[in-house]
């Protein structure tokens, strides 16, 4: 869906962007067009596309894969949406706030792979992928379209302002990478800066984390204070007694500094420290 025609489509069902969600409709083909091409889709796949507007990315994923569901929080947008996909029995519309969406339960009877596509909102953009990333670790890919200083949050190696829980969680699921810088004037109303595109494509050898959701608890609270040492972040964090007395023999089993903090440990050293605290040692 080109500029004129998601205008004319905003002008027919009197929809006007709400900033308050941070809309920004999508309006240049060629942007949709190298998403598709990203994500790689087949009939074997399942899309979860998270928010989805007035369908112009969702009409082309719909051509490409065995099934998408649209979430898409906006009920004004939804007649616009419902229009868009009206020919497509391989679509879903789903009207709620992904943030409340049980993304495990959604795919849970799909037998082929899935995969997230998103134009994030910024103000929701780091909750959304740390939910995605602990509801669906089996996920094959993820495209993601988000503002810059959002993709640098992601992206960050250790020792970087920008390096926390997210960073960790993503390198954990697999490799991410950026692949392309989308203008704003892609994008219907203009937003203030220029957007990215990242790709996360799922590890073959992914590690091997029992309960990502705790996985993700522990991160936060390893970064909680990130000018203190590993130790006494956990500590001041409420990592539990039991852990804190196994800490000591778990660092130097790694053989890790007992005063490092958080953010100079690799994401290969944080998930190994996770599974040394979890396990008896």
């Amino acid at each position: 869906m080109n500029r004129k025609q998601t205008l004319d489509l905003l002008r027919k069902y009197d929809i006007r962007p709400t900033r308050s969600l941070g809309q920004n409709f999508l309006v240049d083909e060629s942007v949709v067009v190298d998403i598709g091409k990203l994500a790689e889709l087949g009939s074997d796949d399942l899309v979860v596309e998270i928010g989805a507007g007035v369908g112009g990315l969702t009409e082309h994923l719909a051509r490409r894969a065995g099934a998408v569901c649209a979430l898409e929080i906006d009920a004004h947008v939804l007649p616009a949406l419902r229009a868009v996909l009206h020919g497509f029995s391989n679509c879903t519309i789903i009207h709620a706030d992904a943030l409340q969406v049980n993304l495990t339960d959604l795919v849970a009877a799909w037998p082929g792979q899935v995969k997230v596509v998103a134009n994030l909102p910024y103000y929701i953009t780091t909750p959304l992928i740390k939910k995605i990333l602990i509801e669906l670790p089996g996920c094959s890919a993820l495209i993601l379209m988000l503002q810059k200083e959002a993709a640098d949050r992601i992206l960050a190696p250790p020792m970087r302002r920008a390096y926390g829980p997210v960073a960790v969680l993503t390198a954990c699921f697999g490799t991410a990478s950026r692949k392309l810088k989308v203008p704003a004037d892609a994008f219907f109303p203009r937003p203030n800066i220029d957007s990215v595109i990242i790709q996360v494509v799922r590890a073959d050898q992914q590690f091997s984390i029992a309960d990502w959701e705790e996985f993700h608890l522990f991160l936060e609270r390893c970064f909680a204070h990130r000018r203190k040492t590993l130790a006494n972040s956990l500590k001041n964090a409420g990592l539990s007694a039991d852990q804190l007395l196994n800490l000591p023999a778990a660092l130097a089993r790694l053989e890790l500094d007992p005063d490092v903090r958080a953010d100079h440990l690799t994401h290969e050293q944080l998930a190994a420290l996770y599974a040394l605290l979890t396990i008896e040692l």
